[in-house]
């Protein structure tokens, strides 16, 4: 295995994980200075801000524990999208998850040969 693919994929992860926290945080925050500028918010989007609370906060425990912040980072946004119908966000949203994931796997190897040869 190469020694940049890992170091490129947890950089990559981090990179679009904080970007994306920043939005979010820029958009709450805009919440909070301006509350109900718009239309109130319902239920269902005071639980679609949760779950894209816990897919920031997977995001950044990923930073330490790949695999776990991956996954909570890729449900929460997979409930989210229970909760919208805004694929192409949804789509963006996933990338840092999916980098974490695809980190964790190639730091892993072992665990892909395990369940290769469970399957053969």
């Amino acid at each position: 295995m190469s020694n940049w693919l890992p170091t490129l994929l947890r950089w990559a992860a981090r990179g679009t994980a904080l970007l994306l926290t920043g939005i979010f945080l820029l958009i709450l925050s805009g919440e909070i200075a301006t509350p109900h500028a718009g239309a109130r918010a319902t239920p269902l989007e005071y639980l679609g801000m949760l779950f894209i609370l816990l897919a920031v906060m997977g995001m950044m425990l990923a930073w330490r524990e790949e695999l776990a912040g991956a996954i909570l980072s890729l449900a929460a946004i997979l409930a989210f999208g229970l909760t919208i119908d805004w694929i192409g966000a949804l789509v963006v949203a996933m990338i840092p998850g999916v980098l974490y994931l695809a980190d964790w796997g190639v730091r892993h190897p072992d665990v892909w040969h395990r369940v290769h040869l469970r399957h053969h």
